[in-house]
């Protein structure tokens, strides 16, 4: 799946030009993610990029890493990203965040 900051014109701001140096930005509700397995699994993401300080899947709950929802067969969340990017330098990234759901920690 790919997604473009800020997108591809038509949005509500034609000229925008990307995400701003030394900030954070959520961007919520962007897909649904349903456990259609047999078994309960923990959500949540890692990033091992070096451009961004941080790029992270969340929640309306928070960010889906320390503490990562338990999803139930059936259970969905909505969830969307975080992209912090203090310590950046201006520039254009590709950057790759994966969506890990595992069999819970005992």
């Amino acid at each position: 799946m790919v997604f473009d900051i800020p997108g591809v014109g038509g949005g509500e701001n034609s000229d925008a030009q990307g995400v701003g140096l030394d900030s954070i930005y959520e961007f919520h509700d962007l897909l649904m993610i349903v456990n259609q397995g047999t078994q309960p699994v923990q959500l949540y993401s890692t990033y091992g990029g070096t451009e961004l300080s941080d790029l992270a899947l969340v929640s309306d709950n928070g960010i889906l890493r320390n503490d990562p929802p338990i999803l139930d067969v059936g259970d969905s969340v909505d969830v969307g990203f975080l992209i912090d990017t203090h310590d950046s330098s201006v520039g254009e990234f590709e950057e790759t965040l994966t969506i890990v759901a595992d069999q819970p920690d005992e």
